[in-house]
């Protein structure tokens, strides 16, 4: 089963209301609630957890990835593809190159490679799907034996089908072995990667799926950071592009692009890449950093806590707080999710991520959160799954965040589940109800969206205090967003002797808002904005509300 580092965004709108002045009949604000009840979650895991299939694999043997791959398939490789490959499409040069590397390291380790070696593997061969099947087969031959015996020896073999895939063969011999290693993958999206350039420039572009809401990307810098990538605002979901900066110090780095489909609020990594200065750099594969034997699975939890706050000292970032009831729910629940990532059910292991991450036995008014988890195989220690995570940029955005305050860590069992199994859930909050500084990261974005619609910059309307009043009402005293929209509007017109229009959303992130269309649909704007925070009856995590507040002469009739 392959490792995964994922960072599960919470960046989804999820409202959108317009109301005009005087208009309408006024409902409450629910927004839906993208988390399992509080009840459903206790109900979840109930039955025993099937561990996945054991697995025999080598940290890494000394092993560097083989770059100068020859082009043409091997009369063994070629009589390979002809039987077993027709469930699936043949593969790029990137795909053999990991295929044969793969092969070779299986023929020298006499195992497979755990996940970080096979991440490396992938990313250097240029392999950007974020994950790949494998299937392994051997047979023992002397050195001098025919191809044609090789193959039919080979053949009898068969790999599972993987109907839709790429798919690719590589075969490597040695002494008295022959090794085919198959590798293939469903394509989800398309990233192809340019650069860097002379100042360090990567430009990533490509498509994610058609549902896509929501794409961003991040790229390594130095041995901590991890920062977000550029967009480019003229690209239209599902296509993406991004410019990301390789730091003056790094020849290497991970770039990772991410989606999130329109109504989820869970994110996949839909792309990967290891990017280079010197693309014919050799890569060696890294070895796992050396660390004593694990404690027992009982406490690999608390020891992994300990580690990630040990790692954001370093990087001078208080300390989380652990959250002991919610690291009692996410150890009860971790197990059943990597048994359903083991068994390819997606759904069941979203619902138990979102079970995890709702943080319903988290004290306080959650505003943020992330789910970083990995399956280290051949692990004993907890450094190794903080080594795994934290090599890629979302394991950093995601651990390393400044503003968070708490952390809740379960795991898996380390015998019967191989290797370190490991879901971290960590929490930011709202505090208070001046939020000045991200009604200015609303404005702002507006002004973007406006230049790359080449408008000028929309002039803010300030102060709006009846606006003001109202949106302090809604985080202070629980007042319904809609009706201090209402209020508001009404107010803010017979102050003003003008008509006014306005909308209210509600989103968990204000990374990526979708804006009304009318902002970007009129050559002058002034536009007003509020922003403060919501939790109704039921919700796990709070909102932020955004108002944004027009003069009703300057934007398109309805």
């Amino acid at each position: 089963m392959s490792g995964r580092v994922a960072r599960f965004g919470a960046g989804a709108v999820l409202a959108l209301a317009l109301v005009a002045c005087g208009g309408g009949k006024r409902e409450a604000f629910v927004p839906p609630n993208p988390f399992p009840t509080r009840d459903a979650v206790a109900k979840m895991g109930g039955a025993p957890a099937k561990p996945p299939t054991a697995r025999k694999v080598a940290p890494s043997p000394g092993f560097t990835v083989d770059l100068a791959q020859r082009d043409e398939a091997t009369p063994v490789e070629q009589d390979l593809a002809k039987v077993n490959l027709t469930a699936g499409r043949a593969g790029a040069k990137a795909l053999r190159c990991y295929a044969r590397n793969l092969a070779r390291f299986v023929l020298k380790a006499d195992a497979g490679p755990d996940e970080r070696v096979d991440r490396v593997m992938r990313g250097a061969c240029g392999v950007t799907a974020p994950a790949v099947e494998r299937s392994v087969a051997w047979v023992d031959a002397p050195l001098a034996t025919p191809d044609a015996e090789v193959s039919a020896a080979l053949a009898k073999v068969r790999p599972p089908e993987w109907k839709g895939h790429e798919v690719a063969v590589g075969v490597e011999r040695g002494s008295s072995r022959v090794v085919a290693a198959y590798v293939g993958y469903k394509p989800d999206g398309e990233l192809a990667v340019a650069g860097p350039d002379a100042s360090g420039k990567v430009t990533l572009t490509g498509r994610a799926r058609a549902t896509a809401a929501q794409v961003t990307a991040w790229i390594n810098q130095g041995e901590t950071s991890a920062v977000p990538c550029e967009p480019d605002l003229r690209a239209k979901l599902p296509s993406f592009s991004f410019t990301c900066q390789l730091a003056a110090s790094d020849a290497t780095a991970w770039v990772q692009v991410l989606a999130r489909s329109d109504g989820r609020i869970l994110s996949n990594v839909v792309g990967q890449a290891l990017v280079r200065r010197d693309p014919a750099r050799a890569i060696e594969v890294p070895s796992r950093p050396s660390a004593p034997a694990g404690p027992g699975s009982g406490d690999v939890a608390a020891a992994l806590v300990a580690g990630i706050n040990q790692a954001r000292a370093a990087v001078k970032l208080k300390p989380l707080a652990v959250a002991p009831e919610q690291s009692a729910t996410n150890g009860r629940l971790t197990p059943h999710y990597f048994s359903a990532s083991d068994a390819g059910d997606e759904g069941r292991q979203d619902q138990l991520a979102l079970g995890m991450l709702a943080g319903w036995d988290v004290a306080g008014t959650i505003r943020t959160g992330d789910l970083v988890s990995a399956l280290v195989s051949g692990a004993t220690s907890p450094s190794a799954w903080l080594d795994y995570a934290l090599e890629m940029p979302l394991g950093r955005s995601s651990l390393y965040q400044p503003d968070l305050e708490q952390s809740a860590g379960g795991t898996a069992p380390v015998d019967a589940f191989g290797g370190v199994g490991a879901v971290v859930t960590t929490y930011g909050f709202f505090r208070g109800a001046d939020h000045d500084r991200e009604a200015q990261t609303v404005f702002d974005a507006v002004n973007r969206a406006r230049a790359a619609q080449s408008l000028g910059p929309a002039l803010r309307i300030a102060p709006l205090p009846i606006l003001a009043r109202e949106a302090k009402a809604v985080a202070n005293e629980g007042r319904d967003p809609m009706a201090a929209l209402e209020a508001a509007l009404s107010g803010e017109s017979e102050r003003a002797s003008r008509s006014v229009r306005g909308w209210v959303f509600a989103t968990h992130s204000l990374d990526a808002l979708a804006l009304p269309p009318e902002l970007t649909a009129v050559k002058t704007l002034h536009l007003g904005v509020a922003v403060t925070h919501f939790k109704g009856e039921g919700m796990a995590w709070g909102v932020y509300v955004v108002y944004l507040v027009a003069p009703a002469d300057q934007l398109p009739p309805k």
